[in-house]
């Protein structure tokens, strides 16, 4: 299997009982400003439909998807001895927990050892990793707790006959760059994504932009639901290129057996029709 990316959140006792009950969390801003924490989190790839291991240390409390995007709230919440102001105010809310309370890191008994094996990926204060590359396969590491499953140092094989997409996904990168902020605070790259994206916000429907598939090729989606643990792709040019990279990544999609709804152009136009019946296809009812 192909590691997902789990974010692991490190907390205290007390702090992840009141985090689960209101079902929310909050960093730090490690004196930055709100945009700094923003862009930190949005760069490693932490925001709304991310997993999350609540954790004390080595110890696996629970597992969650966070739930939205991200927001600045200074709202006394957890309480920190002496001191006055808060100290967690770039939160985020959370779902869909599941309880674990098992250690992932197979030696508790070494102070400090379980944060050898992963990445700090927010300003280096302790408070949000990842496991690091290689590490899955690491003996003190017990993916189960972390994934939900064992996972394997072996990746998926290629989908067959199929070209492995880097070069031309940078190239498409660099040249359509993510400047549309949609209501829900995701930076998309085209006027018919934002569309896309304002609509499954107001109708409720958790999503993440530009996710990584868990396929062996290098391959991004443009939205992913997790409620339904399926891709949405837009098709929205018509250049022989263009359907080429089409005819790909839908061929990756169908050879490992993910779910996938295709937009068109003529689909903007309703997406109130088309889209509620195309995720009720997949048991994603419309609130």
């Amino acid at each position: 299997m192909v590691k997902r990316t789990v974010f692991v959140v490190s907390g205290t006792q007390a702090n992840w009982e009141i985090g689960r009950s209101k079902g929310m969390w909050g960093f730090s801003r490690a004196g930055r400003s709100w945009n700094e924490c923003r862009a930190a989190l949005q760069d490693c790839g932490f925001g709304s439909a991310s997993e999350i291991v609540a954790c004390l240390g080595p110890k696996a409390v629970f597992r969650a998807l966070v739930d939205g995007d991200l927001r600045y709230d200074d709202t006394p919440v957890w309480p920190y001895p002496g001191r006055s102001r808060e100290l967690y105010p770039v939160r985020f809310d959370f779902t869909k927990i599941t309880p674990i309370g098992a250690n992932w890191f197979g030696r508790p008994d070494v102070p400090g050892a379980w944060k050898a094996v992963l990445n700090d990926v927010y300003f280096k204060i302790g408070s949000l990793f990842i496991l690091r590359d290689g590490y899955e396969g690491n003996p003190n590491v017990r993916a189960e707790m972390l994934f939900g499953r064992p996972a394997s140092t072996k990746p998926l094989p290629s989908s067959p006959l199929l070209p492995v997409m880097g070069t031309e996904e940078l190239d498409y990168r660099k040249k359509y760059p993510a400047e549309y902020r949609s209501e829900c605070s995701h930076d998309v790259r085209s006027r018919a994504e934002l569309v896309i994206c304002n609509w499954l916000y107001h109708h409720h429907v958790t999503h993440s932009y530009e996710r990584k598939v868990p396929v062996a090729e290098n391959l991004l989606c443009d939205f992913y639901i997790p409620d339904g643990d399926l891709y949405v792709e837009y098709w929205g040019r018509d250049e022989e290129s263009y359907r080429k990279k089409r005819e790909r990544k839908t061929s990756i999609y169908n050879a490992n057996g993910l779910k996938l709804i295709e937009l068109q152009d003529a689909d903007l136009r309703r997406l109130d029709d088309v889209l509620p019946r195309k995720l009720l296809k997949y048991g994603v009812r419309i609130r």
